[in-house]
């Protein structure tokens, strides 16, 4: 990405205050840390204990600030909630009465905010929101085009994740998004009891890694946000069709990413 021209001599040193970063179609002032040149990023519905509060240029957002709320400007890697989502969910509606969908809107700010700004969303594989918002499944290996969305499937223990954990991630920009780690090693724990897939073979992912991204992951995710480009999609026009399953005031579902 092309930097303004600096009047800065070469051997004096840029304060953070000069530096100028490229946002969207237009340029702000960076400050507070942020690197020269750094597109700062913002990443939605994440817990505080995981990654990305330690990582330079990023604007966090937890279950406390509500990401929801989010109305930019910056590109996004958004987490959101899951757990109504999963491939599960339909049979702990049956056993639980958690119905399936009903996060309080927050998948589908998500992607309105992806479609906005730009950047990568993540979800479990198989997740039952790609099919309820019409959006394009993953096929074979790598990223797949279909409209304005890139797909692809990943394995988080590609990136060091103790138990195998495909997911499924979706990219909005101009610029293609950057290859990733796309071999497929089996992961050395499970997550859960295997109750449901009877899969016992394997020792159990302890419960406090289970959900946090792996730090090379994250910061996989966070260059892909970083390299959407200066043209965004319309935000004017919906890129997907919708099905109504939850209101944006109604209680949040904690993501712990």
């Amino acid at each position: 990405m092309p930097s303004a021209p600096s009047k800065v001599g070469k051997n004096r040193p840029r304060s953070p205050q000069s530096c100028i970063l490229r946002i969207g179609a237009g340029w702000r002032k960076a400050g507070g840390g942020v690197k020269c040149g750094m597109v700062t990023i913002a990443a939605l519905y994440i817990d505080p204990k995981g990654p990305y509060p330690s990582m330079p240029g990023v604007d966090c957002w937890d279950e406390a600030r509500d990401a929801r709320l989010y109305e930019g400007p910056h590109p996004v890697v958004a987490h959101p909630p899951c757990g109504r989502w999963c491939a599960m969910a339909r049979l702990n509606e049956k056993r639980w009465g958690a119905r399936v969908g009903e996060d309080g809107g927050c998948f589908e700010r998500a992607l309105g905010a992806l479609q906005k700004f730009g950047g990568v969303l993540e979800h479990p594989a198989r997740s039952l929101a790609w099919g309820a918002f019409g959006l394009p499944k993953p096929r074979g290996v790598g990223w797949h085009k279909q409209g304005a969305f890139w797909t692809c499937e990943v394995w988080q223990s590609a990136y060091g994740h103790l138990a195998t954990k495909r997911t499924w991630l979706l990219y909005a920009g101009e610029s293609p998004p950057a290859e990733l780690d796309w071999t497929r090693p089996r992961g050395t724990h499970q997550i859960g009891g295997g109750i449901h897939t009877g899969e016992r073979s394997l020792p159990r992912c302890p419960d406090r890694l289970t959900h946090l991204t792996p730090q090379s992951f994250a910061a996989a995710l966070v260059a892909l946000a970083r390299s959407v480009g200066g043209r965004l999609l319309d935000p004017n026009v919906r890129m997907w069709h919708t099905r109504r399953v939850g209101s944006p005031t109604g209680p949040r579902r904690r993501s712990r990413c």
